[in-house]
């Protein structure tokens, strides 16, 4: 009898010793779990958590789970982006299986199963990969036909058969433009003079023109950098103001409305990009897009590689800079009608296509618009980029001082191009850029009053 008394207190001090997962974790324990989402193998931030339908956070995310029960089922979401998710399982630790085993023989391993202690989940870093959504494919109304109804026993005369409808061109009467505006050269006015604009040697006074624009918005991305986190990087004084003027400029008088133009005032690396992708998320082939970048930037002259300096840029580290290369490709990735780059911060010569800078006559505002464009013009600078830019200067006062009904960006920047030259050290670049889908048309203001063109 004593023996089987001593057994039993023996047995019971060894299950209480030897169930340690139970001891050192607990019946009601929490195992942490690391949860980030990645876009193409980058790290993406800001992409809300949800665990068993409940939300947790934002990505990246640390956060704890119940080991009793870590069947768990983890999902990842993001305005623009298709959801995420992961069905995570629990199993059993090795490491207590193993220290139960040589303990007890395995006796505490019963009550680590019945407490669930003796479980973790499958996987303690969890990395979810989102993508983008496919634009939603506009499906165009079928056109109507006219139909004309003849009275019984009427005699019938011969009528003109309807003419068939117009498609969507930036003209109204296409038909009756076609001759004339093929034939007619445009001549510049004096560029640097108030006003300025173009003025044919001859058109039609009788006839309307005007763009179709049912079916495309005008998106702007304004990104003005003048404060860095490192102190080696000098800070600057007019960037947000001139995102803040330009913002004020384009909706007031184009056709900008406010809520498709972003500012991004000192935006990090991954901010711009995210902005990228959402742009490239919401917009259509029939939309227009300006983006505007002041701020510092770097060139390569040996590598002949060029770079935008984010806010999280570091002076000995690329890793935040925004190449652009990597731009070029962002822009090619954006499924608009017409995209302009307007850049005052150094830009890389070799992301233009070989060309002459602009014609001498203007061309047919309505081939342009009609055809895709990817167009940039930057501020030519290589070196430190001044507090106050010439280029921004002279670039918001021809958009202010613009009384036309449509300008192309070929235009603005010829308009404008000579006054930098004689007013800074800089030589102002336009054109086409290279490989990311120009078609050979161009990137068109329109004034939001109802002016026709002279």
């Amino acid at each position: 009898m004593k023996f089987f008394s001593k057994l039993l207190i023996l047995l019971s001090l060894s299950i209480s010793i030897s169930s340690c997962a139970t001891i050192m974790k607990g019946r009601n324990s929490t195992k942490k779990i690391k949860i980030k989402s990645t876009y193409f193998g980058h790290r993406h931030r800001g992409a809300e958590v949800y665990i068993d339908g409940d939300f947790k956070g934002y990505t990246p995310l640390k956060v704890r789970v119940p080991r009793r029960n870590t069947n768990h089922h983890i999902e990842v979401r993001k305005d623009g982006f298709q959801s995420s998710v992961y069905d995570m399982k629990r199993r059993p630790s090795i490491n207590f299986l193993i220290l139960d085993a040589l303990t007890t023989g395995g006796v505490g391993i019963l009550i680590d199963f019945a407490t669930g202690a003796i479980y973790k989940p499958d996987r303690r870093k969890i990395e979810l990969p989102i993508y983008l959504k496919e634009p939603e494919k506009k499906e165009k109304a079928p056109k109507e036909e006219k139909v004309e109804f003849v009275a019984q026993n009427t005699p019938q005369t011969p009528t003109t058969p309807p003419a068939t409808p117009s498609k969507p061109s930036i003209y109204q009467d296409r038909e009756r433009l076609e001759g004339i505006l093929e034939a007619e050269t445009y001549k510049p006015e004096n560029k640097d003079s108030k006003g300025f604009g173009v003025t044919p040697t001859h058109v039609a006074k009788d006839l309307e023109l005007d763009i179709n624009k049912s079916d495309g918005k005008y998106y702007a991305l304004l990104i003005g950098v003048q404060d860095y986190g490192d102190p080696e990087i000098n800070s600057l004084t007019n960037p947000i103001n001139d995102v803040t003027d330009l913002n004020k400029i384009l909706i007031e008088n184009y056709e900008f409305e406010g809520e498709n133009v972003q500012i991004l005032k000192n935006p990090s690396r991954s901010s711009i990009v995210e902005s990228f992708d959402l742009l490239r998320a919401k917009m259509t082939a029939e939309d227009n897009l300006l983006i505007f970048f002041a701020g510092h930037g770097y060139w390569d002259d040996s590598s002949k590689l060029g770079f935008w300096l984010p806010s999280d840029a570091k002076r000995n580290s690329t890793a935040n800079w925004l190449g652009n290369s990597r731009l070029k490709d962002y822009i090619s990735s954006i499924p608009s009608k017409h995209t302009l780059l307007i850049a005052d911060a150094c830009f890389s010569g070799g992301i233009f296509q070989t060309r002459k800078a602009f014609s001498e006559d203007r061309p047919d505002i309505k081939r342009l618009y009609d055809l895709p464009s990817r167009k940039a013009m930057t501020s030519g600078t290589l070196k430190e980029v001044p507090d106050e830019s010439v280029f921004v200067h002279f670039l918001k006062k021809r958009l202010l001082e613009n009384e036309e009904k449509y300008v192309s960006s070929e235009e603005l920047f010829s308009s404008f191009r000579r006054a930098v030259m004689n007013n800074s050290e800089n030589v102002p670049q336009y054109g086409e850029i290279k490989g990311a889908g120009d078609e050979g048309g161009d990137f068109i203001f329109i004034k939001k009053d109802k002016e026709l063109m002279k």
